[in-house]
Order: C-alpha cells, then structure tokens, then sequence
C-alpha cells in the first residue's frame, strides 16, 4: 500500500492534521493533538524497546554515519520539562496550591515524554510509519488552515470572538506562525513552501489585528526570521542572488507600504498611542495611574518587587498572592487592580507565589530551547540552521509575551508551545540522514 495512504497516516498524520486546522477556533482540538501525538510517543517507545527490524548490515553499516541530533533535541526537552515540574513541585507541595490551576508543567512534561518516545524509534522505522514526507505535509497543511482561519476570525468577530481569553490565544498563535514560516522553509516542495507562507503571513495580520500588545513581538520576530530563512543565504555573494535578495526586500517594503493604511498597522498604532498616556501618568504617580490598564499592571509589578525580596525563596503561595492583590487595591483605590487575580507578568507572578523555585521552574523552559538552538546550529546544515532560528523566535516569542500576561495560566497556550516544540523536534529527525541506502528521501521532500 503506498505510504500515503497507509495505516498510520489515517490513524495518526489525518487526525492530528484536522486538530490542528481547527486550534484557532476550538480550545479543545489542539488539545487532543497534543494527547496524539503523547500516545503515540509512547507506544513508539514501547515498540522501541522491542527487538529491531532492521538487518544487522544496515545497523553496521550506520555506526560509520554521523549522529543526528534530533534525539538530542528530544533528550533535552524532556530533562528541561522534568526538571521544571519538579523544581514546581517544591513550592507547589509547601503551600498547598491547587495543581488545577497550574497543569502547564505537567501538560509540557507529558508532551516532552511522548515526543522522546517517538524519537527512540530506529532511524529507518521512524522514517517508514511516522515522519514520511507526505505526512509532513498534513501536518504543516493543518497550521496554515490554522493562520487563515484565525484572520478570519478576527476580521469578521474580533478577537473577543477567541475560543479562550484573546491575549493567551494571540500569544499561542505567534507559536504556531513562527512555527508554519520555519517548516515552509525546511520544505523542499516549492508548492507547500508559498502556500504556508502566505499562510504564515495570514497568521502575522491575525495577530497584528487582535490587539493584543503583548503579542505585537511578532512584528518584529516575523520578518527577521523571514529574511533570515528566505533571503539571506550562502550563495548571496553572487550576482543574481543579489539581485533576488534586493528583489525581495523590495517586494516586502511595497507590501508594508500598502498595508499603513489598513487596519493591520492602525490597530497597533493605535493600542500603543493608548499605552502612551497612561504610562506616563504612571511615571508622575504609580498609585494614581493604578486606575488604567498599562498602569495597575505597573503599580503592581512594583508592589509585588518589593514583596519578593521579603520572601524571596518560597514566596507566599496563591492565596497569599490574592491578600497582596487586595491589599494593593485598596491602598490605591483602584477598581482594576482589585478585579485582577494575577499580575500579568509571568516572572514576577512566578516569584510572588513561588520565589526562586518558582522562578528556575518557569526558565527552565528557556534554557532547554536555549540548549536545543545551539545543538541544531552545531551541525553546520544550513536546513538545522533554519531549524533552529525558528527555535530562536518561538524562545523570544515565550519570553517577550511573559512579561505582560499570565499565559501558562490558560490549559491553550502551554498546549500550543508544546506542539510547536514537537514539530519542530521532528521536522529535524525527517531530516536526518538515513542509517540504510534504502530511502534517501528527506522529510520534507520527495
């Protein structure tokens, strides 16, 4: 049976691609992706631990092929995770705080899990019943129907209409963007790689249009990995390749110039010329700008400093938190702090309820896509370095949009950045050379 139509692409490939084609729309479908593809990481672990099916010439013959790294990759992640969820343990078990409110450790610790399994399969059977290049391409098919539908949304309801809180989901949706930009360009088929990437430039004007500023760090990450992946490259110092450079950068400022009129750049244009003004009354007195959006968030981000440094080891746990939340709202009078229940800062909200336990728990995350970014660009393979340059923005996209939200607050968005990792993590084990003469195709390509 050819292999596009086998087993394991209508058991596996088929659903996960239609989870993910509707993870804009449907809180619980990337959900259920992620559960996939940790059952199936498992029970590949388990027929990994089961005798090979692989000749013994071909085993011989592939301890004379350098290693990939993918199983590095996987390695990585799962220790990073599983030190996060057990450096979150620590404070979590001594103040007695509900486990209900913080899965993301354990959602992101689970998907890592499963994904280690998968790469335990040998080389040539992970290939043939998992990471064929048709079933990539369903996989990378189902994000860009993500993208375009999540401009959709927003065009026509407005980013209210988000199957969960806006900010979460558009910060979930620079993931899955970045994500789309980087497998278009690891993809050898030219069709799919100008398909996904207008589709990952659908998901950019999604984003641009939700007015969410906390996920307005796209603006900048998308086009620097854009030229990055599709412009810049090693054969630039020739003539021609010059002049496709210019052509393209050309190509981009002509479409930046026709969208500054459009609702795409006048939205966020207009939420920071809001931000503006109440930062500035936040400057003159951070407790009578409480009363503003931008302001309670800088009232309490000083507040919930000075806290810290009183108890800056094991912090106060939640309902602690919620004492200082009141407190603070009261002091200053201020009806917006009062209705918060976090500090829309992931960092400093991490250090109130959980100190340094709390802190190193959440960073841990970082280093790992840290350890995982240069594992990739040690190779020396320009498609590894596409790899992890899109590492590198979903690091930055983590990172940025943690100073202004809670988003490991919501089941969405810890979901969404393990899926990232994951596809990620195998589009570099398609690219692996194969241990046998019997498939030289990579991943994505024919």
């Amino acid at each position: 049976m050819p292999g596009f139509f086998s087993s394991s692409t209508f058991l596996f490939w088929l659903p996960l691609t239609l989870l993910l084609a509707a993870s804009t729309l449907n809180t619980k479908t990337p959900g259920f992706a992620w559960l996939l593809f940790m059952l199936a990481g498992l029970w590949a672990w388990w027929q990994s631990r089961r005798a090979s099916d692989a000749p013994v010439q071909a085993l011989e013959a592939a301890d004379t092929l350098p290693e990939s790294p993918y199983r590095s990759l996987a390695r990585i992640w799962l220790l990073t995770t599983l030190a996060a969820l057990l450096l979150k343990t620590v404070p979590m078990l001594y103040w007695g705080d509900p486990w209900s409110e913080r899965h993301a450790e354990l959602r992101l610790f689970l998907g890592a899990l499963g994904l280690y399994g998968l790469c335990q399969l040998p080389q040539q059977r992970l290939r043939r019943n998992y990471l064929n290049a048709n079933y990539m391409a369903w996989v990378g098919t189902g994000l860009a129907v993500a993208c375009v539908l999540a401009l959709w949304l927003v065009l026509t309801k407005g980013s209210n209409a988000a199957p969960t809180n806006r900010i979460p989901w558009a910060a979930a949706l620079t993931l899955s963007t970045c994500t789309l930009l980087t497998l278009a360009r690891v993809t050898s088929d030219y069709r799919l790689r100008y398909l996904w990437l207008a589709a990952s430039f659908a998901g950019l004007l999604a984003v641009l249009a939700s007015d969410v500023r906390g996920a307005f760090g796209l603006a900048l990450v998308w086009p620097a990995l854009a030229l990055y992946l599709y412009i810049v490259k090693p054969s630039a110092t020739l003539p021609h390749a010059r002049l496709k450079a210019v052509l393209k950068v050309s190509a981009a400022l002509l479409l930046v110039a026709v969208l500054i009129p459009s609702p795409f750049v006048q939205k966020p244009l207009e939420r920071m010329q809001i931000a503006w003004p109440e930062w500035q009354a936040s400057r003159i007195s951070v407790a009578l700008g409480a009363h503003t959006s931008v302001g309670a968030r800088l009232y309490m981000w000083e507040r919930s400093l000075g806290a810290s440094l009183q108890s800056p080891l094991i912090g106060y746990g939640r309902e602690g938190r919620l004492m200082h939340l009141r407190q603070w709202g009261d002091e200053a009078s201020s009806p917006v702090v009062k209705s918060l229940g976090h500090l829309h800062n992931e960092y400093l909200h991490t250090l109130l309820d959980h100190g340094l336990w709390g802190l190193a728990s959440f960073l841990s995350y970082s280093l790992g896509l840290v350890l995982m970014v240069r594992k990739l660009r040690a190779t020396g393979e320009i498609l590894h370095k596409a790899l992890a340059a899109g590492l590198a923005s979903v690091l930055f996209l983590h990172m940025s949009a943690a100073f202004t939200n809670m988003n490991f607050a919501h089941n969405y968005y810890p979901t969404i950045l393990s899926l990232a990792v994951t596809l990620m993590v195998c589009a570099a084990a398609g690219l692996a050379r194969e241990r046998s003469q019997a498939d030289t195709r990579t991943v994505f390509g024919g």
